[in-house]
């Protein structure tokens, strides 16, 4: 699951694209699993892309349910 958030974060820089609604899990200090989505906005500086904000939310309720 991580690896693949990763290779999606990378491929949004490297095309320039956003990412958006992407569901995303993770883990609180107490170990229970939170679902999130992530909503990813490449920065641009004269047309080339360098870096990028990511505004992650936490989903309604709460739950992992199809989530990784």
């Amino acid at each position: 699951a991580g690896a693949e958030l990763n290779a999606s974060l990378m491929q949004s820089l490297r095309e320039g694209r956003d990412l958006l609604s992407h569901p995303v899990s993770l883990r609180d200090l107490r170990g229970k699993m939170l679902s999130c989505q992530l909503n990813f906005f490449p920065l641009r500086d004269d047309n080339k892309v360098v870096g990028g904000v990511a505004i992650l939310r936490a989903a309604p309720g709460g739950s992992t349910a199809g989530v990784s």
